[in-house]
């Protein structure tokens, strides 16, 4: 039986680099690469212990991971490079650093922030 949902992920993988994606470097200690992302943002929101409610939002980058296979799963420091700046990858509130995009873990969302130059 083919592999409808498998079919699917490459369907969209491949038409979201086809279509709205552009090219940055990933950056894990002196090793880089380029790839192809999607960007999104995620946005979530959380109580501090004071009772008032803390808001994040984070830039998101959405590729394949066969794009990189080299570096493994994103880790908490790696670094994006982007036309704005730099964004490090970074867990925030509940969420993980990454978190692949469907079952057959052939796409990725990374969490990142933008990090300050000084």
């Amino acid at each position: 039986m083919a592999d409808v949902l498998g079919t699917g992920v490459d369907w969209l993988l491949d038409t979201l680099a086809a279509h709205v994606s552009r090219t940055v470097i990933y950056r894990r200690a002196s090793s880089s690469a380029s790839i192809s992302v999607t960007v999104g943002q995620s946005e979530w929101e959380t109580m501090a212990a004071d009772g008032s409610t803390i808001r994040f939002v984070t830039r998101d980058y959405i590729y394949s991971q066969a794009e990189i296979t080299n570096f493994g799963l994103p880790q908490r420091g790696d670094e994006i490079v982007d036309a704005d700046g730099v964004f490090q990858v970074l867990p925030s509130g509940t969420l993980q650093a990454a978190r692949y995009l469907d079952p057959r873990q052939k796409g990725l969302r990374i969490h990142t922030k933008k990090k300050d130059i000084v």
